[in-house]
């Protein structure tokens, strides 16, 4: 702990890189984007996004390890993507955006390594759509039962940023047999005549709060987005 003050609090950094061990790469990380704690294995989970993986370090839970110790990785998508920000819900499973092959990756806790699994589609209405560069998602628990994507309870929310949308879906099916449907989609691609509300410009950042409100940042378009 650290006594409150005016200012910054001196904390020294603390760094977690490696050493790469030897059928690791060096750099161990390149271009990290996303770090989540999955407080069912004791983990931090970063997203090494130019090596196509998950990285595993250990909480300040993990009693069998050090502090940042690092655990091992896990592939995602064969070695050939780019995955973003991971979220993780009550029951430890962690859902991770991959722009580069259009997907979400679900990853299951199975003793000491992970069952992969791929939501590639979802249904809106009667037609099938799919997700075009998905680079962000967040996780609304059911105020009641709260999140548990096996069990294909909450609501997933997805920044389809290529077709510039906000999608929230449905987890029918859990993940290992997913038939996800759309509950709500919105927004559209900007112009230079038309820069109002719900038009995009490529959206990258998404959060939501305690209530389900969801926020999105549109860099490219200097506009901050909240949808209820």
């Amino acid at each position: 702990t650290f006594p409150i003050q005016n200012g910054p609090v001196p904390v020294a950094p603390h760094y977690v890189f490696g050493p790469p061990a030897p059928d690791e790469p060096d750099p161990l990380i390149s271009y990290p984007n996303g770090v989540a704690e999955n407080r069912l294995t004791n983990e931090w989970i970063v997203a090494d996004s130019y090596h196509s993986r998950l990285l595993r370090f250990a909480t300040d839970h993990n009693s069998g390890n050090q502090v940042g110790a690092y655990l091992g990785s896990i592939p995602v998508g064969g070695g050939n993507s780019t995955p973003y920000s991971p979220v993780i819900d009550d029951d430890g499973v962690m859902l991770v955006p991959d722009f580069l092959n259009n997907t979400l990756f679900a990853f299951t806790p199975s003793g000491g390594s992970y069952v992969a699994s791929q939501i590639t589609a979802f249904q809106n209405g009667s037609t099938p759509d799919r997700f075009h560069q998905p680079r962000r998602v967040a996780l609304i628990a059911d105020p009641v039962i709260g999140m548990h994507l096996a069990q294909g309870i909450g609501t997933v929310v997805v920044l389809d940023s290529a077709q510039n949308r906000v999608l929230k879906l449905q987890p029918t099916g859990g993940v290992a047999a997913p038939a996800w449907t759309l509950l709500l989609a919105f927004g559209q691609a900007a112009s230079a005549s038309s820069l109002g509300p719900g038009k995009f410009v490529y959206p990258t950042g998404l959060a939501v709060d305690a209530a389900g409100n969801i926020y999105v940042t549109d860099p490219n378009n200097e506009n901050l987005i909240s949808i209820q």
